[in-house]
């Protein structure tokens, strides 16, 4: 009574014998899927570093995980203050609409106002050059006054 072996692709690799897949190559279209599923399975919520879908970025402001969202990043998140003024608005920002923080509860340019996303601490401009003209009015420079006084 002999007893039956188990060939495994282990034992077969041991034995010198190559994997069957040894020379042959994927299709390109094989490849594309199986690329599509890894990434898949590592963005997001299955992604290793996920906190719950809020992240800060290098300035020290909130984005939230919102994939669905037609000006989100490539990432899938959109700033918590465009978020915020959008639901304040009833609708989608335009992409050249600039939403500042007031600075009401804490100081101008601190890492907690621009993480204070409460609605009466944002203001919408309309665009980047209306932005500045706030912070920097006529007769001053970078926030100087520079108008002489008589």
């Amino acid at each position: 009574m002999s007893k039956k072996q188990h060939n495994s692709l282990a034992t077969e690799f041991k034995k010198g014998n190559k994997h069957p897949m040894y020379g042959k190559h994927h299709s390109k279209e094989h490849k594309r899927k199986v690329s599509k599923t890894m990434k898949l399975k590592f963005l997001g919520k299955h992604g290793f570093f996920w906190k719950g879908g809020k992240i800060k970025d290098s300035h020290g402001y909130i984005l939230i995980w919102k994939p669905e969202h037609p000006f989100c990043d490539k990432r899938g998140y959109l700033y918590r203050s465009h978020f915020i003024m959008e639901k304040k608005l009833g609708r989608y920002l335009t992409p050249i609409e600039v939403v500042h923080h007031k600075g009401i509860k804490y100081p101008m340019g601190s890492i907690k106002n621009k993480q204070d996303d409460r609605s009466e601490n944002l203001r919408l401009f309309a665009n980047k050059s209306k932005h500045s003209k706030f912070h920097f009015p006529k007769g001053s420079m970078f926030g100087i006054n520079i108008s002489k006084k008589t």
